[in-house]
């Protein structure tokens, strides 16, 4: 994603701040609630930037049936979970009447495929009525024949884009949310900086971001205790 097409996304994530710490303030409810938030966040501008569709409660049919894929796919891939069937091919030839793992595995394909079905059929039913928004699906769904792709080609695309979008997102918010509860005085930092470079009027935007080297610091150490991309093993030497 190129730095225009960022920008271009700048409002949405603009609007869905503006709920969260409205959310937040108005009804922080118990520590979990927090973390609702911080779901239903990620789930929002993820979505609204792919399927061009907000989520702005976390009880709506799609911010639920997406954490619910999520916390199926967790298990799915904890070791010991599934056999290693593409080490051991004669695994494929299990009934499944004796191999658990396949009814979960077919089962979780289903209802991913009614449920991005059911994502897509939204968009292709805005455009339709002329009320496209200009999400990455409208385009891919105008230029089809052009790229050569299939609907359901570009259903999966949506999916594999979506769900780790709002997977990584949400787990690095809810690291930091944990982290600043365990470190009240960098926490107290960090609000001092923004008081003073941002105020009390307006919420921090990225031409902000230069003048918050304090933040800064503290979101690369988040990301640095709990990596949200791909994990290396660290050396022992």
């Amino acid at each position: 994603m190129n730095i225009k097409v960022v920008d271009q996304h700048k409002p949405v994530q603009a609007f869905e701040s503006a709920q969260l710490m409205a959310m937040a303030l108005k009804a922080p409810g118990p520590p979990k609630n927090h973390f609702d938030h911080c779901r239903r966040y990620a789930s929002s501008v993820v979505c609204a930037i792919i399927f061009g569709r907000r989520l702005p409660r976390a009880n709506s049919y799609a911010a639920v049936t997406l954490n619910e894929n999520s916390q199926v796919l967790d298990d799915l891939v904890k070791p010991g979970s599934t056999p290693p069937v593409d080490l051991i091919p004669i695994l494929h030839y299990v009934p499944e009447r004796w191999a658990k793992w396949k009814t979960l595995i077919r089962t979780q394909k289903e209802r991913h495929r009614v449920f991005y079905d059911w994502l897509l059929s939204t968009v292709e039913t805005r455009m339709e009525a002329g009320r496209g928004n200009g999400c990455l699906i409208e385009t891919l769904l105008s230029k089809r024949e052009e790229l050569g792709i299939t609907r359901e080609m570009i259903m999966y695309l949506g999916e594999s884009l979506l769900e780790p979008g709002e997977d990584s997102t949400k787990n690095y918010m809810q690291n930091f949310v944990r982290i600043m509860v365990d470190h009240p005085q960098e926490q107290e930092k960090a609000q001092e900086e923004i008081d003073r470079v941002v105020g009390h009027d307006r919420i921090p935007t990225a031409d902000d971001i230069p003048h918050l080297p304090y933040v800064q610091a503290i979101l690369r150490e988040v990301n640095a205790e709990n990596p949200t991309g791909e994990q290396k093993p660290t050396s022992l030497s």
